[in-house]
C-alpha cells in the first residue's frame, strides 16, 4: 500500500502541533499549580500573623517561680529539721552529765564514810598523827571535789540555758516558715527566706561551739571521775 506523501506530511504536522499543544497545556497546568502554592503559602503566613496578633501576651511563669520559692522554703525547713535533731543530740548529753554528777556525789559520800571509819579506828593502835593526816587529806579532797563539781554544774547550767534559748529562737523561726507555707508566699518575699537562711547559718556556728563546750564539759566530768576512782 502506497502512502500519499502529502497526506504523510499533514500527519507529521498534526502530530507536531498536537505535541506542542500538549506541552503548552502541561506548562499552563504547572504554572497554575505554582500560583496556587504561592497563594497558599501567602495565606498561611497571613493566618499565622493574625494568630500572633490575636494571641494574648504571655504571662510570666508564676508557677515556676512559685515552685522555686517553695523549694527554697522546703530547704529552710530541712535545715530546721536537722537543727532540731542536733538540739536533741546535745540535750542527750545532759543525761550523761547527770549520771557523772551522781557518781561524783557518791564518791563524796563514800569519802565522808571513810573519814567516819578512820575516826573509829583511832583507838585501835594507829598513830593519831597518821589518822589526822589521812582525815585532813580526805577532807581536802572532798573540798576540791565539791568546788570542782560546783564549777562544772554552773558551767553546765549556763550552757544548758543558752541552748534552751537557742531552741526557743529556732521554734519561733520555724513557726515563721510554717506560716509562709500556709499563706502561699510569693516570689517577692524570697528575700525573707534568704535572710532566714543566713540567720540559720550564723546560729549553726554558735551551736557547734556550744556543742563543743558541752563535750568538753562532759570530758572534764569523766576525767575527774577517773582520777577519783583510780
Amino acid at each position: 500500500m502506497r502512502i500519499d506523501p502529502l497526506l504523510f506530511l499533514f500527519m507529521i504536522e498534526g502530530i507536531v502541533l498536537l505535541s506542542m499543544f500538549v506541552l503548552y497545556l502541561l506548562y499552563r497546568l504547572k504554572k497554575q499549580n505554582m500560583i496556587k502554592t504561592e497563594a497558599s503559602e501567602e495565606e498561611l503566613c497571613n493566618t499565622e500573623e493574625e494568630i500572633q496578633q490575636d494571641k494574648p501576651p504571655e504571662e510570666p511563669d508564676t508557677n515556676r517561680d512559685s515552685n522555686s520559692d517553695m523549694n527554697a522554703d522546703i530547704t529552710v525547713l530541712d535545715m530546721f529539721t536537722k537543727q532540731r535533731k542536733r538540739f536533741a543530740d546535745i540535750l542527750g548529753t545532759q543525761e550523761i552529765t547527770e549520771q557523772l554528777k551522781n557518781k561524783l556525789s557518791q564518791i563524796k559520800d563514800k569519802n565522808v564514810d571513810l573519814i567516819e571509819r578512820i575516826i573509829t579506828l583511832q583507838d585501835s593502835g594507829i598513830p593519831e598523827e597518821d589518822v589526822n593526816s589521812l582525815i585532813q587529806s580526805l577532807e581536802q579532797t572532798n573540798k576540791e571535789l565539791t568546788l570542782c563539781v560546783e564549777t562544772l554544774e554552773k558551767e553546765n547550767d549556763r550552757l544548758f540555758k543558752k541552748l534552751k534559748a537557742y531552741e526557743e529562737e529556732f521554734d519561733k523561726m520555724q513557726s515563721q516558715i510554717m506560716d509562709k507555707f500556709e499563706i502561699n508566699i510569693e516570689v517577692d518575699n524570697s528575700e525573707e527566706v534568704e535572710n532566714l537562711k543566713e540567720t540559720i547559718k550564723e546560729k549553726n556556728q554558735e551551736i557547734e561551739e556550744l556543742q563543743k563546750q558541752l563535750k568538753d564539759l562532759e570530758a572534764e566530768y569523766m576525767v575527774l571521775y577517773k582520777q577519783l576512782h583510780s
